[in-house]
């Protein structure tokens, strides 16, 4: 721990205190009791703690308690007992010291090195022991297997039984129906199947999107200038022009046709038509004159008088 760190230097008490302030007791009081608190809040205060804090990091605990390190433990593991006598002394058994010098180690170093040195050693140095047991538990496929496999995930590898057994080959003479929408299909099958360009037999789709030949719409459709008799029979089935006449004229509605009470086509209010053709039979006009004359009843009698109107 670095002891300068948390020392309270002079710098800390610069423009803090009473002492940095003209007459601190001309201050509000609130501002004055602050200013007599600095030096305690503003600079004891977070020196003291932050001292406290980085105690409570030291270990403090007496040497003769404190464990040994696994990396101290290590190296005396790897320690050597061997015999020592001294003079007169009785033999006895101490841990052996270095006996190597720095050179004499670096030697040792570079020649367990080359023992261990060879082509492969890069490769080798990537097998791990998950590795090792994956291939001894037969979970690694070798280039020159022998023993019968089948994947089960995406990215398995296949043999060259598997992919003989479930692929079609280009020049395939064997018997195959396809079952799934995305099987592959033999020439056969397409023969059987589908419907060339070329079709010369009878055929009759069954399903919505099954493919229909000329013939077939032909006699099951009405072109749009037939002129041949039709009646329908289901009621989305097209109707000619006779079949609705005729089914018009058998409802009874026939004076409502508007080939009844309008054959020229004329398009005039039918009621306003009768009051002015009713109007119009009251007039006569002179073929010589071209004066109209109003024609009238009274007391029995016909006479006429010219329209002023």
């Amino acid at each position: 721990m670095d002891a300068d760190l948390y020392k309270i230097t002079p710098e800390d008490f610069t423009g803090k205190g009473v002492s940095a302030q003209s007459n601190p007791m001309e201050l509000p009081e609130d501002e004055a009791k602050a200013v007599f608190d600095q030096l305690a809040k503003d600079v004891i205060t977070p020196k003291f703690n932050q001292f406290v804090d980085a105690l409570a990091d030291l270990d403090i605990t007496p040497d003769a308690d404190k464990p040994i390190s696994t990396a101290v433990q290590q190296a005396l593991d790897r320690k050597i007992d061997r015999e020592k006598r001294t003079g007169s002394e009785t033999e006895e058994k101490v841990l052996s010291d270095n006996n190597y010098s720095d050179e004499e180690k670096e030697k040792v170093r570079e020649n367990a090195e080359a023992r261990h040195t060879h082509e492969n050693k890069a490769l080798l140095d990537e097998i791990r022991q998950e590795d090792i047991e994956n291939w001894n538990g037969g979970n690694v496929l070798t280039k020159d297997n022998e023993t019968p496999y089948t994947p089960e995930g995406p990215y398995q590898p296949v043999t060259v039984e598997y992919l003989r057994a479930h692929t079609l080959p280009r020049d395939n003479d064997d018997v195959y129906v396809p079952t799934g929408n995305y099987h592959p299909v033999t020439v056969q099958y397409l023969r059987e199947k589908t419907l060339p360009r070329d079709n010369e037999a009878e055929y009759f789709p069954e399903g919505d999107f099954h493919p229909a030949t000329v013939r077939f719409v032909r006699d099951n459709t009405l072109p749009r200038d037939n002129t041949e008799e039709y009646y329908p029979t289901l009621p989305f089935h097209p109707a000619t022009v006779d079949y609705v006449d005729k089914k018009v004229l058998n409802t009874g509605a026939a004076d409502m046709t508007k080939a009844i009470y309008d054959p020229n086509s004329r398009e005039t209010d039918i009621f306003a038509y009768i009051d002015r053709k009713a109007d119009d039979a009251k007039y006569m006009t002179d073929d010589v004159t071209g004066k109209r004359y109003f024609l009238g009843v009274s007391d029995g009698r016909l006479f006429y008088e010219e329209a002023t109107e």
